[in-house]
């Protein structure tokens, strides 16, 4: 079968909009403006957009293309990261499977791969002129229609997703040459909803090679089911999060297997439990937090005579940035933390405890053996969103008084390890710091969920009960 049949099949069980699953979910907003100017329905602007798409694919040719692992041909085991956390929740698993003298191919961007380390375990995704080629041949035989489906399913605001949305044919392109290039038993991936990932895991399925998955981050019900062959998820609660998903798929794999879950913990490397001695309080914040009520609660809890360390979001703007280091730098007590040159695990390591609003740092806190204290700085329509309070793993706090009086009190809240390894499976056993190790083992073993090797309390059911 040709490139072309590969596409149109894979196309099939998973639109354009299904695979760029981000931009898809864009199109059921309400639209910006009532009506659509004939520019928006004229051929002139379909043939703008796709001058705009052709640009950005010439663009993209590499001289180099990726090599495969030790310059063999085929790889036991293909893995794909785009993001500083994608990356981190892969590591373990990766190493793993390489002391274990198994063939391995990581591709990253090559703007992540900053240090000897990571430039180590990935190879930088490039771009061959056959990908430009092959994406260029997919925009022609169904941009159109594409252009026609983004017009009927959101007048306003879909043809100019056009450009965006039509990336996917470069990606499919790239995986196509990859995977059948390397023949990988199976793909890895530790995110589900970016386009590229979702490229590579409809290549695989198309070509016959198994798909897994690892979570990197929390769930929510928005995020699309999964539609993998081997799912490594944290908890309990990521997969009854994920049973809410389940209409979140293409019609087309409709009819595809449950897959086999296993809790194998949280995957980010966090080095042990945090000091047993410190009373610094850690406060960490998101671009959705307002500055004054941040500024103010540093200021009260400072007062009380506790140290307090703020820590930004790493998309936090320089203005806010700058607004707290100047509301706040002259305190003795009031310490900063910047993610750009300071890790979460440093900054959790050195903390009592930890506030913070609707962030999956409750999570990373609690697994460091912190008490997590959800308060929220700004109005929110969701709150509670990833369940932690519900869930019995962080303590809220609805106003200034009653969270300086829980941080004050003789006998504070403490945390709940069972509420913990609800969200983290591993939390307080012998494989806590070793999920790569409990992944790569799955992997290595046929039949996952059967393995010998896996302690059964990390088998969750059986796929056919998902």
């Amino acid at each position: 079968m040709n490139w072309h049949r590969h596409l149109e099949a894979i196309l099939k069980q998973e639109p354009e909009t299904w695979l760029d699953y981000q931009a898809g979910a864009r199109l059921h907003r309400p639209p910006v403006r009532k009506g659509t100017s004939p520019f928006h329905l004229s051929h002139v602007a379909f043939w703008f957009r796709a001058l705009a798409y052709f640009f950005y694919l010439a663009g993209k040719i590499s001289p180099k293309e990726t090599l495969t692992a030790g310059n063999k041909r085929s790889v036991r085991f293909l893995a794909l990261a785009l993001s500083r956390n994608q990356m981190e929740a892969l590591s373990g698993t990766l190493d793993a499977l390489r002391s274990r003298e198994q063939s391995v191919l990581a591709i990253a961007k090559h703007k992540r791969l900053r240090n000897p380390a990571d430039r180590k375990r990935y190879q930088p995704l490039r771009y061959s002129l056959m990908d430009i080629l092959r994406a260029s041949q997919g925009f022609v035989h169904f941009g159109r229609s594409l252009s026609g489906s983004l017009r009927s399913r959101n007048p306003a605001a879909g043809p100019a997703l056009l450009p965006e949305v039509a990336k996917v044919y470069l990606y499919l392109a790239y995986f196509y040459r990859i995977i059948r290039k390397t023949e990988p038993e199976c793909v890895i991936t530790s995110n589900d909803h970016s386009a590229m990932n979702r490229c590579m895991l409809a290549v695989a399925r198309q070509l016959g090679v198994k798909t897994a998955y690892l979570q990197h981050a929390s769930v929510s019900p928005a995020f699309p089911a999964l539609t993998f062959d081997f799912a490594f998820l944290d908890g309990p609660i990521a997969a009854e999060t994920y049973r809410q998903c389940e209409e979140n798929r293409p019609p087309g794999l409709e009819g595809l297997s449950a897959p086999c879950i296993i809790y194998s913990g949280q995957k980010k490397h966090l080095s042990g439990r945090a000091a047993p001695d410190s009373e610094t309080i850690g406060i960490a914040i998101n671009k959705l937090d307002r500055i004054e009520p941040v500024a103010s609660l540093i200021s009260l809890i400072a007062s009380e005579g506790k140290d307090v360390s703020l820590r930004w979001h790493p998309r936090q703007s320089r203005r806010d940035v700058a607004t707290l280091k100047k509301t706040l730098g002259g305190r003795q007590k009031v310490h900063f933390s910047d993610p750009a040159s300071e890790s979460v695990d440093s900054f959790l390591g050195k903390l009592k405890y930890l506030i913070a609003g609707n962030s999956s740092i409750h999570l990373e806190a609690a697994i460091k053996g912190i008490t997590p204290f959800y308060y929220e700085f700004s109005a929110t329509d969701k709150p509670d969103y990833y369940g932690y309070v519900r869930q019995g793993l962080a303590v809220q706090a609805s106003s200034e008084a009653e969270l300086i009086a829980l941080l004050t009190s003789p006998r504070p809240p403490e945390l709940d390890p069972e509420a913990v390894r609800q969200y983290s499976a591993t939390f307080a056993t012998e494989w806590e710091g070793r999920e790569g190790e409990l992944v790569a083992e799955c992997l290595l073993s046929a039949g996952a969920t059967r393995s010998k090797r896996i302690p059964n309390e990390f088998k969750a059911s059986q796929a056919s009960d998902y």
